[in-house]
């Protein structure tokens, strides 16, 4: 069980370690300065008033990954929705729709363990559903949580209090290549930057919408796409042996 989990982490930290070096962030340094300047006009085209969000380590990222690839806005190139409040009294523990919360990606990776399903008894109407190679985001409290949707999870509904990047052409933009992008420093610092730090972090579509994603020509993005799946597959082989050793202990207790 160990072995396969060991595996599995080491799948992800090289998918990372390639997407880092190709955009020559190895050694990028974030560091917050303790003074800068900022124009008026910037914080009113900005629409924001909070220091933090001027800090210049997010220029500094943007300057770095635009002399390593093409870049583009998120919101031009993927669909980003909020999820759908469906009340309490819908829910099951079994059956049923998966309903799935942030509780249930906090590891960054879509979890069954706490799922809630929605009854059957529900009447859908325009609820946010994901499909398979979506990216399911946490919209409040732990900003920057990220998951992709597997099989398991398609057509699910999704809360409230997360929202869902649905890539409008996946042949020049893989979705494990995108996962791998929003768990690194490049989508982790944009999460901080964009978030309005209130009380309660939170983020809504339009700031997600804001995004900038680097786009690596496709071979080295299938390398990345390869790394990150066969990380998930040797996460999942850990957790089966781990299903597997549970059964085997239950049975001996039973006897």
């Amino acid at each position: 069980i160990e072995k396969a989990r060991e595996q599995g982490e080491f799948f992800y930290s090289q998918a990372e370690n390639l997407l880092l070096e190709e955009l020559g962030l190895q050694d990028f340094k974030v560091e917050d300065e303790l003074s800068y300047i900022v124009n008026l006009s910037e914080a009113k085209s900005a629409h924001r008033a909070d220091a933090e969000y001027f800090q210049p380590k997010y220029d500094k990222l943007l300057e770095q990954i635009k002399k390593k690839a093409k870049v583009a806005q998120l919101g031009n190139i993927a669909i980003v929705k909020r999820g759908s409040l469906i009340a309490p009294k819908f829910y099951e523990k079994t059956g049923g729709t998966p309903y799935v919360r942030g509780k249930d990606f906090s590891s960054g990776r879509l979890e069954n363990t706490s799922l809630v399903y929605i009854s059957r008894d529900f009447k859908p109407k325009r609820e946010t559903r994901i499909k398979t190679g979506d990216i399911v985001f946490a919209s409040i409290g732990s900003v920057g949580t990220t998951a992709l949707t597997t099989e398991e999870f398609n057509d699910s509904f999704i809360s409230n209090n997360t929202g869902k990047i649905s890539i409008r052409d996946r042949e020049n933009l893989l979705p494990e290549y995108l996962t791998a992008v929003f768990h690194s420093i490049i989508g982790k610092l944009q999460f901080e930057k964009e978030a309005s730090q209130t009380a309660q972090p939170k983020i809504s579509d339009s700031q997600v919408r804001n995004f900038y994603i680097p786009i690596l020509p496709k071979p080295i993005q299938q390398k990345i796409a390869d790394l990150v799946q066969k990380s998930y597959q040797a996460r999942k082989k850990a957790k089966e042996l781990l299903e597997k050793a549970k059964r085997k202990v239950e049975e001996v207790i039973e006897k």
